[in-house]
């Protein structure tokens, strides 16, 4: 399957997207979210790769997981690039992923789901 091809025909619909990835990707998780349109650029020695960026939310209120007080708050998000396996290996796949963050009120520290 040629997945450039394939995303520039996308409409810019978020659940259309969110579908899309979740099929192409064969990535099942709920807590996932991939409202964006995935992009292709050069990365290191290759010639292109599909980078798609996702960010993944608590699936639930979260609970510290210091002291276990469920006094937290969101916190924004975590940056990492996870390297997805893909079917062409002359074209990577790599997911931009955002992580959920929490600050927990009674003891201080952030975590991540």
């Amino acid at each position: 399957m040629n997945f450039e091809n394939y995303y520039n025909t996308l409409s810019s619909h978020q659940d259309e997207i969110n579908q899309i990835n979740h099929l192409c990707l064969n990535i099942t998780s709920k807590g996932l979210i991939m409202d964006e349109m995935p992009h292709v650029e050069p990365y290191k020695k290759f010639d292109r790769a599909l980078f798609v960026p996702a960010k993944l939310k608590f699936s639930q209120r979260p609970t510290c997981i210091f002291c276990g007080s469920k006094a937290v708050e969101y916190h924004g998000y975590t940056p990492s690039t996870l390297k997805h396996i893909a079917a062409n290996p002359s074209f990577p796949v790599f997911i931009e992923l955002k992580k959920h963050r929490a600050k927990c009120l009674t003891c201080g520290p952030l975590f991540s789901s």
